[in-house]
Order: structure tokens, then C-alpha cells, then sequence
């Protein structure tokens, strides 16, 4: 009896080590909620859990020839967003990126775009709620990046799409 526990016990815990049972809170690519926002991941990405946080999910695709970020905090800026924004765009700026204020999300965001270690990459950076955020592609194109900007939904647009 105790043979055939240890047995199960070992197999089980095996399972739960080597990543066969799915985890609920680590998406890895497809429809990924990210605090009070949610957006689609394409499927040649996958996340890297060793790199992503609590305020950061990172997607990479052949080892980081491509990756987005997803960051969200925190922002005293959220209840003065044209300011918030201001600041931002000012930042970017002056670490040589082309940056601009677009309409984003029936908002105004800021829109950059720059290279960091030779690869070309696009960020759009808004509030919602009490947050910043920021959605970056590292490594792709334009294209790759408006797909991914554009499948991003806010948690009023979830809830109106769901009921």
C-alpha cells in the first residue's frame, strides 16, 4: 500500500514540475488579461515566465527576435492624463525616439517609436483606471505591432462584449 502511494505521490508531483497541468495565471500566448486590460498575444509568441512579473508579462519569439512587453502600474498621473502624457513624451524624446499623442482606445495615449539594441520597436503608452500602461513590440513590424495594439480591449469593452 505505501509502494503504491509513493508511487501516485511521485507521479503526481512529476506532472506538476515538468508543466503538463496547464496553469491558469501564466497565459502563454491567445487572449491574455493583464490587470484591467485585455488583448491577444499571436501564436508564434510565448511567455517567458522567468522574465515576466506581477507588473510585466514579456512574449518572445525565437529567442527574443521579437518581443512584446506588457507593463502596468500604478500612476498618481491617472487623474491628469494630458499631463501624464506630456511627461512621457518629453521622456521619449529625449532618448531619441520619435514620439507623438494619438487617439488610442477612445483616449489619448503616446505613441514611440525607436530602436534599442539594433531592433526596431513600437510602444504605445496610456491610462486606464488608476494605471499606466505600456504595450511594446521589440524586433517586429509595424503591422505586427498595430496587430497586437489594436486586439487591446479595456475592462469596460469586455464586460459590454460579454453581456
Amino acid at each position: 500500500m505505501k509502494k503504491t502511494v509513493s508511487v501516485i505521490l511521485a507521479l503526481v508531483l512529476l506532472f506538476l514540475f515538468c508543466g503538463c497541468v496547464k496553469r491558469i495565471d501564466m497565459p502563454f500566448n491567445g487572449n491574455v488579461k493583464f490587470r484591467e486590460i485585455e488583448l491577444t498575444i499571436p501564436e508564434r509568441f510565448v511567455r517567458d515566465s522567468t522574465q515576466s512579473s506581477e507588473n510585466m508579462f514579456i512574449f518572445e519569439r525565437g529567442y527574443y527576435e521579437e518581443y512584446i512587453i506588457i507593463s502596468g502600474n500604478e500612476s498618481q498621473n491617472a487623474a491628469a492624463p494630458d499631463l501624464g502624457l506630456e511627461k512621457y513624451m518629453e521622456q521619449m524624446l529625449s532618448v531619441n525616439a520619435e514620439s507623438k499623442i494619438i487617439p488610442f482606445l477612445d483616449r489619448k495615449a503616446v505613441l514611440s517609436t525607436y530602436y534599442k539594441e539594433d531592433l526596431y520597436c513600437q510602444e504605445v503608452f496610456f491610462y486606464h483606471g488608476s494605471q499606466a500602461y505600456a504595450i511594446a513590440l521589440r524586433g517586429g513590424t509595424e503591422d505586427a505591432f498595430w496587430e497586437i495594439a489594436n486586439s487591446v480591449r479595456t475592462g469596460e469593452e469586455t464586460e459590454n462584449a460579454a453581456g
